[in-house]
């Protein structure tokens, strides 16, 4: 794999299709986005590895480990750091960030489809995963959870939590992160790509119970929420309708037809997918339960239970 890549123009989509069937892409997208987001000062460097089930068609994955130096847990981890140019940078000689450990992304990043989706992906991740608010309740959720922990193992480890003031300054560190991050890294993907600006696109579905709305595989979840995405890269939608449910069309910016949609947001819009009840193909009268010889303990005797699909009444 790194032999091709070391040695193919990744410009070519042919290149890229092989990488896809021998790595998954997906992960390998969301796994970058993590690292990168989330600072770690301790990659690529160090702390990077990847698996390949031994089958035919089996692909790489990563693994995502040893994330102590993300959310300002060192000097390379913080806020502000630039840990997208730390991860693309072709003339790193040592750690934390040698040309070896930046090779696969540089030259992937090299074909249009996947920069593409890296850009909005992240964008993505960072209007769900890493929003701030999300983030911030995930940070109190772990730290109640920890909290009647800390003094024993203070008592235990009398070193440990020993950077900053002690446990609550530490948790401070992270919520500043959380709270920075977003502004600081759309910067920096403004100044790798070349991007211009930002617009939102408020994403709704008219019944949440309905269906689902994906950007890159990322789900929005959030039913009417306004979310930030890049200008000039073209975004990927798609509409997932839930069993017993079909997706009509989008309304807003689009009005296809299409469950998955190419966007390039010009301004500041809106995107709702229409889902509606399913009509059944099979209207027919069906035995779904059958039962017969019950236990003497409770005997109900024998019945079957019929269920009719449509909403006619219909004649046995």
């Amino acid at each position: 794999m790194i032999n091709f890549l070391s040695t193919k123009d990744m410009t070519n989509p042919v290149n890229y299709e092989h990488i896809k069937s021998i790595v998954d892409i997906d992960e390998y997208l969301d796994y970058q986005i993590a690292e990168i987001y989330g600072a770690n000062g301790d990659w690529p460097g160090s702390n990077m590895k990847l698996w390949r089930e031994r089958k035919t068609g089996g692909k790489w994955r990563w693994m995502i480990y040893d994330m102590d130096f993300t959310f300002g847990g060192n000097a390379q981890g913080m806020y502000n750091t630039n840990t997208l140019a730390q991860a693309t940078l072709a003339t790193g000689t040592s750690w934390p960030n040698p040309s070896w450990s930046t090779l696969m992304l540089r030259k992937l990043l090299e074909n249009v489809e996947f920069k593409n989706e890296f850009i909005q992906r992240f964008a993505a991740h960072m209007n769900t995963t890493f929003e701030t608010n999300h983030v911030l309740a995930v940070i109190d959720s772990m730290a109640k959870d920890i909290a009647s922990e800390v003094q024993r193992h203070k008592l235990r480890w009398p070193q440990s939590i020993s950077y900053g003031t002690g446990w609550q300054s530490q948790i401070d560190i992270m919520k500043t992160f959380a709270n920075q991050r977003p502004a600081e890294m759309r910067k920096h993907i403004y100044a790798k790509f070349g991007i211009s600006t930002s617009n939102s696109l408020v994403i709704s579905r008219n019944n949440p119970a309905w269906g689902k709305v994906f950007v890159y595989s990322v789900e929005i979840k959030k039913n009417g929420a306004t979310n930030i995405f890049f200008k000039e890269a073209p975004l990927k939608i798609k509409a997932l309708a839930l069993p017993g449910y079909r997706f009509v069309q989008w309304e807003g910016v689009s009005n296809s037809t299409s469950p998955v949609i190419p966007i390039v947001l010009e301004s500041n819009t809106t995107l709702t997918a229409v889902f509606a009840p399913a009509e059944l193909s099979d209207k027919s009268i069906v035995i779904n339960e059958i039962n017969y010889n019950s236990s003497p303990v409770f005997d109900t005797e024998d019945w079957i239970e019929l269920y009719n699909p449509d909403d006619n009444n219909v004649d046995l």
